[in-house]
């Protein structure tokens, strides 16, 4: 609760103008200070990058972009620490992505307000993705801490397991 997303889709960088960022500040004693600039690896000149929904919980930013060619897609950052990491880039054939953004552990829904629809022109859509936490494989007894622990009951498991 003590950050806050900022999109800048007319932010000019290395990957061209107008290809966008979105800024994390966090409340850092009496104020707010930059915590991190987050910017697509596949944005490029005009793309307007966090020009929609700009969303962010304890451990995820996602950020939606609509794109010159009509598409759209939304990008998911996790924060590690005061770091953050590209973690998924989830494209939707839809114009007007991002109207809304919702983030909630590992969920993201995501509105459009333009989806193709077959004879009615367009409607309004919501899509929903899961990005899964995937466990990692050290952390055997999957408490969420790689530690000695793991390496213990790994080797209770592999004994108890022998005739």
């Amino acid at each position: 609760k003590n950050r806050v997303l900022v999109g800048a889709s007319w932010h000019d960088n290395a990957r061209g103008v107008d290809a966008g960022a979105a800024y994390v500040f966090r409340l850092d004693g009496d104020g707010w200070a930059q915590e991190a600039m987050l910017q697509a690896r596949d944005t490029t000149a005009g793309d307007h990058f966090g020009n929609y929904a700009v969303t962010l919980n304890e451990e995820r930013a996602v950020i939606a972009a609509q794109l010159p060619q009509g598409t759209g897609k939304v990008y998911s950052f996790k924060r590690c620490g005061t770091s953050w990491r590209e973690e998924a880039v989830l494209p939707v054939a839809a114009y007007g992505i991002g109207a809304d953004a919702v983030v909630e552990g590992p969920f993201v829904a995501v509105r459009t307000n333009q989806y193709p629809h077959e004879g009615d022109g367009y409607q309004a859509a919501a899509y929903l993705f899961n990005l899964c936490d995937c466990v990692c494989p050290a952390d055997f007894n999957h408490d969420g801490v790689v530690n000695s622990q793991d390496f213990f009951d790994f080797l209770n498991a592999f004994f108890a397991g022998c005739p």
